[in-house]
């Protein structure tokens, strides 16, 4: 009877062992399934969240149309000389970053608005951010509107030969030359800023005494 009931005992430990044993290890291939799944759906959130960081625009072609540089296409990068052709303009809007690449300008024929809002300005500036590394926008008997753009790192950021320019509520900074504005050229101005450049002023060039003239 001893034996019996020792022998029963030890089948019901036993077989309680076996049990537990087995319900561990489908606990542990269980959790294991469900640390690779929650791994999965982790990676697989991370792979398909939209981008925070838009993709840049190469800019290599003249422009012959009328074109406008959208957010969507922020920033621009202006890689080699380019013209905006007579006929043509190119309008930039609110929120835009352009970025010009070493010793490169924009010729001006034609025609630029770059009209940025008091909440959304443009930005103009250089791709490596060293003062005088481009040469800047070359309006030739053609129009200009700047509102609320920031411009930096320029040569001379505006050049103006003839034609119609307006520059208002926009920031100078680290340029060589804010502007070259021949005395040819229709121009108004209010509310602008300069800081750390060469020259902290607009300056007007080819009076009739062949004298530059400061503009604050």
């Amino acid at each position: 009877e001893k034996f019996s009931t020792g022998f029963f005992f030890f089948l019901f430990t036993n077989n309680i062992s076996l049990r537990y044993n087995k319900n561990m290890s489908i606990s542990k291939s269980l959790n294991a399934k469900f640390a690779f799944l929650f791994l999965f759906l982790f990676l697989l959130v991370i792979l398909l969240k939209p981008s925070k960081a838009s993709a840049s625009t190469s800019i290599t072609s003249d422009i012959t149309n009328n074109t406008t540089w959208d957010i969507a296409g922020s920033p621009y990068i202006i890689e080699n000389n380019i013209f905006v052709d007579l006929g043509a303009a190119l309008t930039i809007d609110p929120g835009v970053i352009v970025k010009f690449a070493n010793d490169v300008t924009v010729g001006v024929d034609g025609e630029i608005n770059a009209n940025g809002t008091s909440v959304d300005h443009i930005t103009i500036t250089s791709d490596t951010a060293l003062l005088g590394s481009y040469i800047g926008f070359v309006f030739i008997d053609s129009v200009g509107n700047f509102q609320y753009t920031d411009i930096s790192y320029a040569n001379t950021a505006i050049e103006t030969l003839g034609g119609e320019m307006t520059i208002a509520n926009s920031s100078f900074t680290n340029n060589n030359e804010p502007t070259r504005i021949d005395f040819s050229t229709d121009f108004t101005h209010s509310g602008n800023s300069f800081s750390n450049n060469a020259y902290d002023n607009f300056i007007l060039f080819g009076d009739s005494l062949g004298q530059d003239v400061h503009l604050t």
